[in-house]
């Protein structure tokens, strides 16, 4: 088993993006992702093996992020605010246009996330940005895997739908 900090080392880049694809701004990302540490710093002996670490690591930011969604939904139905793309803070050696054309996109995408439901986003994000595959997901979110793949199949289509809709106003 590696050493705590090589477990840290390893791991707090994609659980910091991950936390900023799931919508939180950079100073909640930062604190959930340092609220996973000390879960996994207190729960590390009970880390079974069944999926890899970074899959767990990544259930319990899954978890948190949840959770401090309905903390904000309780103390203010109104307090999400335009999230930071994480692939931009990933390359920035790029040109401006293609700086340019990702700001878009990314923008775009979180736009789509939050029109389709927290289900369907979540399954999404794993499926289509994360490249997870369906049964990881499955295990991951705890859920049957029939319903990881309806919910994808409808989150492609709305997508989809969501890209027509783009391309029709800005041919």
């Amino acid at each position: 088993m590696p050493t705590f900090a090589e477990i840290y080392d390893a791991h707090v880049d994609y659980l910091w993006r991950s936390a900023l694809r799931m919508g939180l701004d950079e100073a909640a990302a930062e604190d959930l992702v340092q609220q996973v540490f000390i879960v996994a710093f207190r729960r590390l002996d009970d880390f079974e093996g069944r999926a890899s670490l970074r899959t767990w690591l990544f259930r319990v930011l899954l978890l948190l992020v949840r959770q401090h969604r309905r903390h904000l939904q309780r103390k203010s139905p109104y307090a999400f605010g335009e999230s930071v793309d994480p692939d931009l803070l990933v390359a920035p050696d790029d040109e401006p246009d293609v700086a340019l054309a990702r700001t878009q996109a990314g923008s775009l995408v979180r736009r789509f996330l939050e029109q389709i439901g927290e289900e369907k986003a979540t399954v999404f994000v794993l499926m289509e940005i994360e490249k997870k595959v369906g049964p990881e997901v499955a295990a991951l979110l705890e859920i049957p895997l029939p319903t990881v793949y309806s919910r994808h199949r409808a989150a492609r289509e709305q997508f989809e739908a969501f890209v027509d809709r783009i391309r029709r106003h800005n041919p």
